[in-house]
C-alpha cells in the first residue's frame, strides 16, 4: 500500500515568508527610511504674531476770539508824516495813534489818527480742539495788500508800501513746541500773497493748546476810503 505524504510549508515558515515579502514591498515603495521606527523628537518650534495700533486722533482748531478791529481813522498828513512817510502803521499787538492810553503821542512816525476808540491789544486766539498735535498755517482771501487797501492792483502814490503781517506766539507755556513766527511775517505785500506758518506743532492738552495771532497793517496814505475787511483762514494739519 502506498501512502501519499503531503508536502507543504509549516505555518511558521508561511508567516516568515509573508513578513519577508512585506518588508521587501516597503523597501521598494519607501526606501530604507520606512524601516526607521525610532521616534524623532525636535526641541524647537517657530511661529509669528503681530501687534497693531491705529492712531485715531483727529485734527481740529477753533478760534475763540475771531475778530481784530482797528476801528476807524485816517492817515496823519501833518508834521513828520507829511514830509516822507507814505503809509500808516496799525499793530493789533499795540495800536499806534493818539487814542486812549496808547503810549505813543499824537504825531508819531506811525502816522495814524483814530476817530474811534480801540484797544491797546487785540488778537485771534487759536485753540487746538482735536486730539492730535497739529501744524497751523494762515492765508487770506486777498490777492495782495494793494487790492485790500486801494481796491486795485496798485495804489497810485505809494505802490510798494502796502503790507499785512502776522505775529504768533504761545499763549500758554509750551503750547507751540516749534515754528511760531519769527517776528511779524508777510501775509500780503503790495503785489503778493503768502501762507504764513503760525505754529509747526500745536499741542492738544488742555493746558498747552492755544496760540495767539496779531496783525500789523501798513496802510498807504492814498488808500481808498471805506471799510476794509480781511478774512484770514487758519488750517490745522495733523503731524
Amino acid at each position: 500500500m502506498v501512502r501519499k505524504k503531503k508536502v507543504g510549508l509549516s505555518e511558521g515558515y508561511q508567516m516568515f515568508y509573508i513578513l519577508f515579502f512585506v518588508v521587501l514591498l516597503l523597501l521598494f515603495i519607501f526606501g530604507y527610511s520606512a524601516l526607521d521606527f525610532r521616534g524623532k523628537l525636535t526641541g524647537m518650534a517657530t511661529g509669528t504674531g503681530t501687534v497693531t495700533l491705529t492712531q485715531a486722533g483727529s485734527a481740529g482748531i477753533t478760534i475763540s476770539d475771531s475778530a481784530i478791529a482797528f476801528g476807524s481813522g485816517y492817515y496823519q498828513g501833518n508834521g513828520t508824516c507829511s514830509a516822507g512817510n507814505t503809509f500808516s502803521t496799525l499793530d493789533s499787538n499795540l495800536t499806534y495813534g493818539n487814542s486812549g492810553s496808547n503810549p505813543l503821542p499824537f504825531g508819531s512816525v506811525y502816522c495814524w489818527v483814530n476817530t474811534t476808540a480801540v484797544s491797546n491789544s487785540d488778537s485771534h486766539l487759536l485753540v487746538n480742539s482735536g486730539s492730535t498735535i497739529v501744524n497751523v498755517s494762515a492765508y487770506s482771501d486777498q490777492k495782495d495788500a494793494n487790492t485790500l487797501f486801494c481796491g486795485s492792483s496798485s495804489c497810485a502814490l505809494s505802490t510798494t508800501v502796502a503790507r499785512v503781517q502776522l505775529l504768533s506766539y504761545s499763549s500758554e507755556s509750551l503750547s507751540c513746541g516749534t515754528g511760531v513766527t519769527a517776528g511779524y511775517e508777510n501775509l500780503l505785500t503790495s503785489s503778493t500773497n503768502a501762507t504764513v506758518g503760525i505754529c509747526d506743532t500745536l499741542d492738544f492738552a488742555d493746558a498747552t493748546d492755544s496760540v495767539v495771532v496779531y496783525a500789523n497793517f501798513s496802510v498807504p496814505k492814498d488808500a481808498a476810503a471805506g471799510a476794509k475787511t480781511l478774512t484770514i483762514t487758519y488750517t490745522a494739519t495733523a503731524v
